[in-house]
C-alpha cells in the first residue's frame, strides 16, 4: 500500500465511505501524491505518459486556435489590452505554440495581449500560474482543452427503482477498496438524472460532475467581457444518460492502456469522465454568459482552416523543402485531430459575455481569411513532436489487443 492508498484508507476509517469525488479529488490532485502533481507520474502526457492531447498531436491546432483566438478580439473592435487564460494548461505545451504563432505571424498583437497559463500545481520556471494570480474583471478570453474531463466525479446507481450513489470503501480481507452502494450524498446528483430514468434498467451506471458550477463561477469572477472557448469529450445530457451509455463513461488510463478498475495504479493512473455539456451551457448561461458555438472539433478545426495546412504541406513537399518521411507523419497527425472516430468527435462550445448583439453576429458569421505569408508548420523548435503513425493514437487494452480512439471513448 502505497502513501497515497494509507491517506485515503485513514479518511475511510475514520468517516465511513467517502464519495467517488472525494476519492478522485486525491489520486489526481493530491499535493504530494497524485497523478497530476508530477511528483508520482513524471510524464502524464505524451509518448511516455498515458494520454495525447490535440496539442501534442500537431502544431496546426494551437496554431488555428490562436487564429480564432485573433479573430475574436477584432470581433470586439480590438481592445487595447486582451488577456487570454488558459485553466489547465499542463506542461504549458498549448501556451507555448500560442505564443510562438503569434511572434512568427502577428507580432503585433502581442502588444495588447497577456498570456496566463492557469494550473492546478503552478510552476513559475515554467511560467505557469496560480489560478489566484489571475486579475479580476478582464476583457479576454478564457480558454481549456481537457480540464472538464478531469474533475471529480460522483457516481451513480440506478437500483430498486431508485437513484443510488456509489461510494468508496475498503475491503479489508481482501485488501482493496471497492464500490458502496447508499443514498445519494447531494439532491442535485438525483434532481440531474433522474428525467432520464424512465430509459434506465436496473443498474444502470453514471456519473454526476457537481464541479462545473463552481468553475463556471470562477470564470465569471475573471472575465467581464470575451469569450471562453472549451474544448473536451462528452456529450449533451440527454445523450450522456441515454441508455447505450448503461455503464457510464468513466474511464482510467495507464500508460496508454485503458483500465476498467480505479482502484489500480493509484496515484499513477488518469481518470477521467465525458463532460456534460448541458451542465457546461446552464453554469454559464446563470452567470451571463451566452452560446454562440457548439460543434466538433472537426467542423471547428476545418471552419478555421485546416484545409490550408494540408495545402501548405502538400507545396513544400513538392517544392522538397521537407522530407517524404516528415510529410506522411504530419499529414497523418492532422488527420487525426478531426478524425472523427477521435479527436474530431471532442466538441467545442464558445460562449460570450457583454459584447454586442452586432459583434456577436460578427463572431458567428465572420469568414477567416487565410494569409499565405503567415507560418503554420512547427512553431517552437523546443517542442517535439512524437511520430503517431505506429501507435500513435492506438492504446492497448488490458488485454493487449489494440485500440483505437473511437474504442476508448466508445463513439457511437
Amino acid at each position: 500500500m502505497n502513501s497515497l492508498e494509507e491517506l485515503i484508507l485513514k479518511r475511510i476509517k475514520t468517516n465511513g465511505p467517502i464519495t467517488f469525488s472525494s476519492f478522485m479529488s486525491s489520486v489526481l490532485y493530491d499535493e504530494n501524491f497524485g497523478y497530476y502533481s508530477g511528483k508520482t507520474n513524471n510524464h502524464p502526457l505524451g509518448i511516455y505518459g498515458d494520454y495525447y492531447t490535440s496539442p501534442l498531436v500537431h502544431p496546426a491546432f494551437a496554431s488555428l486556435l490562436a487564429i480564432n483566438i485573433y479573430h475574436l478580439w477584432k470581433a470586439i473592435n480590438e481592445p487595447g489590452e486582451f488577456i487570454i487564460v488558459e485553466i489547465g494548461a499542463g506542461n504549458g505545451y498549448l501556451y507555448r505554440e500560442i505564443i510562438s504563432f503569434y511572434k512568427k505571424n502577428i507580432p503585433s498583437f502581442l502588444n495588447v495581449v497577456t498570456y496566463y497559463p492557469v494550473d492546478v500545481f503552478s510552476d513559475k520556471s515554467k511560467d505557469i500560474y496560480d489560478i489566484k494570480e489571475v486579475p479580476k474583471g478582464i476583457t479576454g478570453c478564457i480558454i481549456s482543452n481537457e480540464l472538464i474531463d478531469a474533475f471529480p466525479v460522483n457516481r451513480f446507481i440506478f437500483k430498486d427503482k431508485k437513484i443510488k450513489e456509489i461510494y468508496v470503501d475498503y475491503d479489508y480481507k481482501n485488501n482493496t477498496f471497492i464500490d458502496k452502494i447508499n443514498h445519494v450524498s447531494e439532491p442535485e446528483i438525483a434532481s440531474r438524472v433522474s428525467p432520464f430514468t424512465k430509459n434506465f434498467d436496473d443498474g444502470y451506471k453514471g456519473e454526476v460532475n457537481l464541479g462545473i458550477g463552481y468553475w463556471a463561477d470562477i470564470i465569471s469572477s475573471i472575465i467581464n467581457s470575451g469569450f471562453v472557448i472549451t474544448i473536451d469529450y462528452g456529450y449533451e445530457r440527454d445523450e450522456l444518460y441515454s441508455t447505450k451509455n448503461n455503464r457510464g463513461s468513466l474511464r482510467s488510463y495507464f500508460q496508454h492502456s485503458l483500465s476498467s478498475n480505479h482502484y489500480s495504479n493509484i496515484g499513477r493512473q488518469d481518470i477521467t469522465s465525458h463532460v456534460d455539456f448541458t451542465t457546461v451551457n446552464h453554469s454559464l448561461a446563470v452567470n451571463g454568459f451566452e452560446k454562440l458555438f457548439y460543434i466538433t472539433q472537426k467542423k471547428f478545426l476545418e471552419y478555421l482552416g485546416l484545409e490550408f495546412f494540408i495545402r501548405g504541406l502538400n507545396q513544400s513537399y513538392k517544392n522538397n523543402e521537407i522530407s517524404n518521411n516528415s510529410f506522411n507523419k504530419q499529414i497523418y497527425a492532422i488527420n487525426l485531430l478531426v478524425d472523427k472516430n477521435g479527436l474530431g468527435n471532442f466538441h467545442v462550445s464558445i460562449h460570450s459575455k457583454n459584447i454586442s448583439k452586432d459583434q456577436k453576429n460578427i463572431v458567428k458569421n465572420q469568414h477567416i481569411a487565410y494569409d499565405k505569408s503567415m507560418i503554420y508548420l512547427e512553431q517552437d523548435s523546443d517542442l517535439i513532436y512524437p511520430d503517431l503513425r505506429n501507435s500513435a493514437i492506438s492504446f492497448g487494452s488490458e488485454n493487449k489487443e489494440t485500440q483505437t480512439w473511437k474504442d476508448i471513448f466508445e463513439i457511437k
